[in-house]
């Protein structure tokens, strides 16, 4: 059996389903993955304390009288303190194989 994310490309698994036996001893014994969805919670930078950061560092430049190259084009910063990152998880039930995905999109 395999995945349907594997079966698109999606997803590629460090494992397949043939090697995931309920019972080890047997060959012809059936095969079960489990599956696993949650999320974690990254703190992120917002773009309001990124711009506090670039005028702090321009503050201390300033200080030390030094002339200085200017500082590269700032990036965006996030919308969010916190971002939900999703986690797919792929195990067989004596834990043997154990795959995870963390993605950033939905």
């Amino acid at each position: 059996m395999v995945l349907d994310g594997q079966r698109t490309g999606a997803i590629s698994s460090a494992f397949e389903a043939s090697d995931c036996r309920v019972d080890h001893t047997q060959q012809s014994a059936p095969t079960r993955i489990c599956e696993g969805v949650d999320g974690v919670m990254v703190p992120a930078i917002t773009d309001v304390e990124k711009l506090k950061r670039r005028e702090k560092i321009k503050h201390k430049w300033q200080r030390w009288g030094q002339k200085c190259r200017p500082l590269p084009p700032r990036r965006q910063g996030t919308d969010e303190q916190f971002k939900e990152f999703p986690t797919v998880t792929f195990y067989d039930e004596t834990g043997e194989h154990w795959h995870e995905r963390f993605t950033r999109g939905r």
